[in-house]
């Protein structure tokens, strides 16, 4: 088989493709969008709505690979600490960094 060594600028090359295209197209799915419907915020709604079910497919693997790994609480650690933060999924490791980068900044 071929070498990681070999392969991982082949990878890195994907992922640039894949980046620029991607960006592209919601760019041009936006501009057809406004030139159909002459309107800006009817076109950021609709483009919501196309890639609202796989923002909840994506947080929903967070949720599914939190639980998995045996995550017993699925709040943010931030807000244990008595401030306020995004309702991300922690695991006890990042909990660690965070307490250590607290310290640092101290």
């Amino acid at each position: 088989m071929y070498s990681a060594s070999f392969l991982l600028p082949f990878f890195i090359i994907q992922i640039i493709v894949l980046y620029l295209l991607s960006r592209q197209v919601i760019k041009d799915f936006f501009l057809f969008l406004h030139l159909l419907f002459k309107n800006q915020n009817i076109a950021y709604r609709i483009i919501a709505l196309v890639f609202f079910p796989g923002t909840i497919l994506h947080e929903m693997s967070h949720f599914f690979i939190a639980t998995a790994f045996g995550e017993e609480e699925l709040t943010s650690p931030l807000e244990e600490r008595g401030r306020r933060g995004l309702q991300d999924i922690y695991n006890r490791r990042t909990l660690e960094w965070a307490e250590l980068a607290d310290k640092m900044s101290e």
